[in-house]
């Protein structure tokens, strides 16, 4: 069997998940946008990272004016399909293990913990990721 070297890079990539979580759960959708929510990724590694993504077709990139050049980027169904698995997987992981990712903007992690403050009692803390 084969593996999608691509594929892996995408799930193993430090960044991909909170770039596809900016453009899907929060809607930024311009270059600028996501690089000032995810505070730590430098612009070229974000332009790179965005640059695979649109060339997987997991997002895809809209020009909205062309003086100046302005783009907006959306999640394909694709991506839509691969981040709901990603974070399903990111779920079980955190809930067998009592985790976090501590990323300050990660849905799942943020939804634990809105849940965890509701229901301080409970040591099974079961969420579901967005849809």
């Amino acid at each position: 069997m084969v593996c999608n070297n691509k594929l892996f890079t995408i799930l193993g990539g430090k960044w991909y998940v909170p770039i596809l979580e900016e453009i899907n759960y929060y809607h930024s959708s311009g270059f600028n946008d996501i690089l000032n929510n995810i505070k730590i990724i430098s612009p070229k590694i974000l332009a790179d990272h965005l640059h695979m993504l649109t060339n997987e077709k997991i997002i895809q990139r809209n020009i909205m004016s062309s003086d100046p050049l302005r783009v907006s980027y959306e999640i394909t169904e694709k991506g839509k399909k691969m981040l709901k698995i990603i974070l399903e997987i990111k779920n079980i992981y955190d809930i067998s293990n009592n985790t976090c990712c501590a990323t300050t903007r990660c849905v799942l992690c943020l939804k634990k913990k809105c849940v965890e403050e509701d229901n301080k009692e409970s040591k099974n803390i079961i969420y579901d990721p967005p849809s």
